[in-house]
């Protein structure tokens, strides 16, 4: 016995009446069960959160649907989708590529699922902008093989390895047990925000004799946890800016989200996290720095103690996602007690394998909320971190 296999797909670019119903081959699919598909699968976890993602596959779809497929272009989905110049150069920037591959890794994720096995399928193929749709492959009830040639062993055994192997390379691939629930939830809201986004990093100035304006330097650990988070902008096609905190004004700020690098470093994060349950403080009863719950003031645990000279402690940070009551625009605060600290959450918010240590219920809780993460950072004469999350909190 062996089993027959049938996958009925067709290309979308082929012609637009392959994609208005006619027969393409031996299938025929109707555009409304493809929109349908579609809207399924934008209000799935691997898209509802993501803005930029929905829109491109919306957009992909919808001109295929409607014979205008061969528009679909690199720069024709920049200037669509991420709002560039219809003459930007693709070469320097890769974000429709980078999305494109992102695009088919959540469609993988997305038909996985055991209960998406018996839809229509929409998938992007790998060097096109133009989607593809088919049936989901299912098995044909059992064909007697012919007497004659009997049983191949060696054929089924070869069979089941190569489909293990594409199994196992499948899951290192999309890496199920990683949650990008928490990175996806936390950064959504910050890609999808209007306008420009702005880092803000603390800098010392420094003086000299010359009688010139004095320089302004940043620490080497903010610099470290600012390289950390424009990728985390930019893969996304998130447009950024970069200012020091004392050349930072209301204006600047009143031009889209913003993101504050450091704590006691940054008057901007002290100011913003001022009225947040958690916050940064030095402790009056023992003149030390420590992240203080408003709900429970009297508490010392999250109190940064360390020995003079002692190269091995633990620091205290915390994350911050809130609507800024100044600008109305959403503000991230990435800071620790320490400057190893804040570039250790530098490491943290960059990482979706970091932040899969906060639970998915956690995560789904953040939806069009605000939000801290409280963090330990085990430090050392070598390096910091990885960061433990000790509590999540959304209001």
């Amino acid at each position: 016995m062996s089993f027959i296999r049938k996958d009925w797909r067709y290309s979308a670019m082929q012609t637009k009446e392959a994609a208005n119903g006619v027969p393409n081959g031996s299938v025929r699919v109707d555009p409304a069960v493809v929109r349908a598909e579609l809207e399924r699968i934008l209000t799935s976890p691997q898209f509802r959160n993501s803005k930029r993602h929905s829109c491109f596959l919306r957009l992909v779809v919808e001109e295929t649907l409607n014979g205008e497929s061969g528009q679909l272009k690199e720069r024709t989905v920049g200037a669509r989708v991420f709002g560039l110049d219809p003459g930007y150069d693709t070469s320097a920037n890769p974000v429709v590529r980078v999305s494109a591959g992102e695009l088919r890794k959540r469609l993988l994720q997305y038909y996985n699922a055991p209960d998406h096995g018996g839809e229509l399928r929409i998938d992007l193929p790998a060097g096109s902008y133009v989607p593809e749709f088919g049936l989901a492959p299912v098995e044909a009830e059992p064909v007697s093989a012919p007497a004659s040639r009997g049983w191949r062993p060696r054929a089924l055994y070869g069979a089941a390895a190569i489909g293990v192997m594409a199994m196992a390379v499948l899951g290192l691939w999309l890496k199920p047990w990683v949650s990008a629930d928490a990175f996806e939830q936390f950064w959504a809201p910050v890609w999808d925000s209007p306008g420009p986004a702005l880092l803000v990093v603390a800098a010392r100035s420094q003086s000299d004799e010359s009688g010139r304006p004095p320089a302004e330097r940043m620490s080497i650990n903010d610099a470290m946890a600012l390289a950390r988070l424009t990728p985390v902008l930019a893969a996304r096609g998130k447009d950024f800016r970069i200012l020091t905190q004392s050349a930072t004004t209301l204006a600047d700020l009143k031009q889209g989200s913003a993101i504050f690098i450091g704590a006691f470093s940054n008057e901007l994060s002290m100011r913003l996290m001022r009225e947040a349950r958690f916050n940064f403080e030095v402790d009056p009863a023992t003149n030390l720095p420590r992240v203080r719950d408003r709900q429970n003031p009297a508490s010392s645990q999250w109190r940064l103690e360390r020995a003079a000279g002692d190269a091995a402690f633990t620091d205290y940070a915390i994350v911050s996602r809130v609507r800024d009551p100044a600008t109305g625009h959403l503000a991230v605060v990435a800071g620790g007690i320490t400057a190893r600290g804040t570039r250790a959450v530098g490491e943290f918010l960059s990482s979706a394998q970091g932040m899969a240590a906060i639970s998915r219920q956690s995560a789904k809780e953040w939806h069009g909320k605000n939000v801290q993460i409280v963090l330990a950072i085990p430090v050392t004469a070598a390096a910091a971190g990885p960061p433990r999350v000790l509590t999540t909190y959304c209001w």
